[in-house]
């Protein structure tokens, strides 16, 4: 049974993907901030962690190769959008939270997850939820827009550093899809505004954490997808069309 591990998935998007993950037959391995969030299935292991926080994340990955030796995956979900402001109305503390969760946790644990990896010489996969705000220009992202696009980066850097090493890489850019770190926007936004968003999703709808689960699944499956490697996929209903 191939192991594969998430970051943030007890809410939202990694939520979804940790029960199509538990469905496939695949065994789980959470990564949360907050034990009250923790998912209980026998399919699963929950561990504590601020990813942000190197030491804590590189000691949280010496108990999981420790107690699991091998895993297959990894899925860098977890993500924060704390300020939708303009480079200058953007504070320092958003700015700095932002990118030591988006970005440095994704790098934390992708270390990790490769020097593990690099011990067993087995193959596997990192996939990391990026934004189609990495894509194309977004007002009012700013900190979440260079967070998102560094992930990108991330994912070409495993891919040219590791490839050789049977690990492949990619990232998800979904579009406007339903979940806790999206709900405020969109209960703010008017009958019209909403509307007009939906729009601009081709297919005629906001995404679904299951859209993004069932891409995920894809990815994951070396039968279905084994000649891809260090794709940037958008995942949007047509948004970029």
């Amino acid at each position: 049974m191939k192991k594969i591990i998430i970051t943030g998935g007890s809410r939202g998007i990694g939520r979804g993907i940790l029960q199509e993950l538990i469905r496939k037959n695949y065994y789980v391995i959470n990564l949360s901030k907050n034990r009250k969030e923790f998912v209980n299935n026998k399919m699963l292991t929950n561990y504590e962690c601020d990813i942000s926080n190197f030491r804590q994340t590189t000691r949280v990955f010496n108990k999981i190769y420790k107690n699991h030796r091998d895993f297959y995956g990894l899925i860098n979900n977890a993500g924060i959008n704390p300020s939708r402001n303009n480079i200058v109305e953007t504070s320092f503390l958003d700015f700095d939270a932002t990118l030591k969760t988006n970005v440095y946790g994704a790098f934390n644990c992708t270390r990790e997850f490769l020097k593990k990896k690099q011990i067993k010489k087995s193959s596997g996969i990192v996939v990391n939820i990026s934004s189609i705000v990495s894509l194309i220009s977004h007002e009012k992202r700013a900190s979440y827009s260079i967070s998102k696009s560094a992930l990108n980066g991330l994912t070409r850097s495993i891919v040219a550093d590791y490839s050789n090493h049977k690990i492949r890489s990619f990232s998800i850019c979904p579009g406007y899809v339903e979940t806790d770190l999206t709900r405020n926007f969109l209960n703010n936004l008017n009958n019209t505004e909403k509307k007009n968003l939906i729009k601009k999703h081709k297919i005629g709808r906001l995404g679904n954490t299951e859209d993004i689960a069932n891409l995920v699944s894809f990815l994951l499956d070396e039968k279905k997808s084994s000649w891809m490697n260090g794709n940037i996929i958008p995942l949007d209903g047509g948004y970029l069309c």
